[in-house]
Parts: C-alpha cells; structure tokens; sequence
C-alpha cells in the first residue's frame, strides 16, 4: 500500500501541468526515464586542473517531452564515470507521449536561486577558489559555463550531452628572458590587463536554457589580484627537472573586443623592489586588435627580461579542440 502511494505521489510531481490523457497514458506504460551521460568537447578541457568531470559534478537539465516540461532538474555525476543520475526519484525526467527535447548546462544553479528564474550571474574577477560555492563548485568553475543539448526517445531513452565551453579562456606563460637565469617564482606576479576604451567586461549573464551568454559590467580593466597577499600563483611547468615557463589561467568573457589591442602590465615584486614590465596583446596577425570568441583559447608565451616583457608566441585555437573517444559518448547501460 505504501509503495502505491509513493507511486501515486512521484507521478503527480513529475507530470504537474501536464493533461490527464498524458497522465494517464504515461501510468498504464511501462514508465521509460531518461539515462543522461556527458561528455566535455576536448579531451582535457576544464580550466582548473585539465581534467574532464570531478567528483562532486552536478548538471541541469531543461527539456520537453509531449506534454511533460522540466526546469532545471538535478543530476549528479556518478564518480568515475561519465554518466549521471537524478539526484532523487523525485527529479528524474520521465519520456512523455511525444520523443524528448533537452538541454543540460553548468555549473548547477537550482532555479530558485536562479536570477529572475531565468540566468546566472558570474564574475569575471573573482576567479580565486573560496568557501562558497553552490553545490560544491570552486573558483574558476563557476565560470566555466557548459552547455548542450541531445534527443531522446522511449525507445532509445539515452540522452547523450556533449558540451562545449561558453566562454573563452586566456593562457599567459612567462618565461625567463636575458637576466634571469630561470623562472624565479610562481607568485610574485600581479597580473592586470586594460584597454584605453572602457570595453571589458568584468561580469557576464548566462541564461542555462538556451546556452546564451550575454556581457555585463563594462570596465577598462581586469586586474587578477586574487588576494593582497599570496598574490596570483601560477603553474610552474617544468622540462627534465628545469621550470621551463609558469602558467597563469583566466577565464575571459567571449565577444571582448579591443582595438589596438589589449595591454597587459606584469608587476614583479622582486622583493618588494616593485617592477612593472608591459606588453600588447593581439588575436590577429597584423596586430591591431584583440578579440574573444567563444569555445576558444588564447596562449601567449611572454619572454620575462631584466628591461622588457616581450610576447614570443601566440597561439589561438579551439578550447573544444581535441575529441574524446567515441566522441565523449558513454553507453548510459554499461
């Protein structure tokens, strides 16, 4: 008796809104629920630690089937794979009449929490990890806005996501020039990008249901100082044992544009001797501007010398640029 109810009582959330001739077309079939696996487009693609998904994951999922509508449903990684589950029998997403429609995105915002039900703000300077974060989310994550979309159907109910980056990301590498002899340090830097127009953008809205990213907070400059002190640490990259550059990873917004290009000021403290070296950034070949697009990076090797900061290579490519096997897809049944 108390499993009927239970029944009763999950059927009832989960077909809310939806007619009584769904309902009940959906109760006397074999209920058929949606198995939901996630690929990342690139086969090391997250910005904090070049992995793929992390234990802790969670996704969103928007989607139609028939008459049957889900808002931002709930379903965490199932560690070690990549396959995920509904995060209870209450958010599972169940096939209607019809066949299925969905999009999934994240980081995962609950749609209460949601800005206006609708989008999620995110801060562009704020890529530092802190105590909060929703669901488990750290630093840079919570900007790393994913999204995609997959059909589905009763009779092949997977729902296989692949997603893609929304938003661009920036690699500077330093490098020691004439007068230093290796890389000193990995976080002595403050690192501050400008332009001489007040087009950066220090904030951007992502709307989870289409995968639009809108920019907000416009600004001349996006200074990283992630706190006074430590400041900016970066990755030391080494090569037989030597540090060959160290790296420092940003996430920017996409559609930045910048004419004469974007400045970029190196201040090195050099125990507290405080020297400032400054560059130019450029995104095309004639060097007159710096531009951003979604789902791309931007590598710039920055050669460090005792009177100047000079970049000696730039590299721009697709952030989604490498294919994992099987193109990320993972049979929800295995």
């Amino acid at each position: 008796m108390k499993k009927n109810y239970f029944l009763a009582v999950s059927l009832l959330i989960a077909f809310a809104g939806c007619d009584n001739t769904e309902i009940d077309s959906i109760a006397d079939n074999e209920q058929v629920a949606a198995e939901v696996s996630a690929g990342i487009d690139g086969l090391k693609t997250r910005v904090t630690d070049d992995s793929e998904w992390q234990t802790g994951d969670v996704i969103g999922i928007y989607g139609t089937s028939g008459k049957l509508t889900y808002t931002a449903y709930r379903y965490n990684l199932i560690e070690g794979t990549n396959n995920f589950e509904p995060n209870s029998s209450f958010s599972t997403i169940y096939y209607g009449a019809a066949d299925g429609e969905f999009s999934a995105y994240y980081p995962y915002v609950e749609y209460s929490k949601l800005t206006n039900y609708k989008t999620i703000e995110g801060n562009i300077i704020k890529q530092q990890k802190t105590n909060y974060s929703p669901v488990g989310v750290r630093g840079q994550d919570r900007i790393d806005f994913l999204y995609a979309t997959a059909k589905g159907t009763k009779e092949s109910p997977e729902l296989k996501f692949q997603f893609a980056h929304k938003m661009s990301k920036l690699v500077i590498r330093l490098k020691a020039g004439k007068g230093f002899t290796t890389v000193p340090f990995a976080s002595w830097y403050d690192l501050t990008f400008s332009s001489s127009a007040n087009n950066l953008h220090s904030k951007v809205i992502f709307n989870p249901k289409d995968g639009t990213v809108t920019l907000d907070g416009a600004v001349d400059k996006l200074a990283f100082l992630y706190t006074a002190n430590p400041r900016v640490s970066g990755k030391e990259v080494k090569k037989d044992g030597v540090i060959e550059y160290v790296e420092f990873v940003y996430i920017l917004c996409p559609g930045e544009s910048v004419q004469g290009g974007l400045k970029f000021d190196l201040h090195y403290d050099n125990k507290n001797e405080g020297t400032t070296y400054t560059t130019q950034l450029y995104t095309d070949e004639s060097k007159t501007k710096f531009e951003t697009k979604e789902g791309t990076q931007y590598i710039y090797t920055v050669t460090v010398n005792k009177t100047e900061a000079k970049v000696t290579d730039t590299s721009i490519n697709d952030w989604n640029s490498a294919v994992l096997p099987d193109n990320g897809e993972v049979d929800a049944n295995s």
